[in-house]
């Protein structure tokens, strides 16, 4: 629950200086590319996990 609070409020920062420099269009921009982000990251930490764990030899 803390986690979810704080994450929607650093999200409330960041989107009101965002929408402060650039509008809607930044802020959605912004909101895109976190998420996307985001994927990027779990989908390489994921590749590397399962790949460390197919390097291990079972006796």
């Amino acid at each position: 629950m803390t986690s979810i609070f704080i994450g929607g409020a650093l999200g409330s920062i960041l989107a009101s200086v965002v929408y402060a420099h650039g509008g809607w269009i930044y802020v959605a921009a912004i909101g895109s590319a976190l998420p996307l982000l985001a994927l990027i990251l779990f989908m390489r930490i994921s590749a590397l996990s399962s790949s460390n764990s197919q390097k291990q030899v079972h006796v």
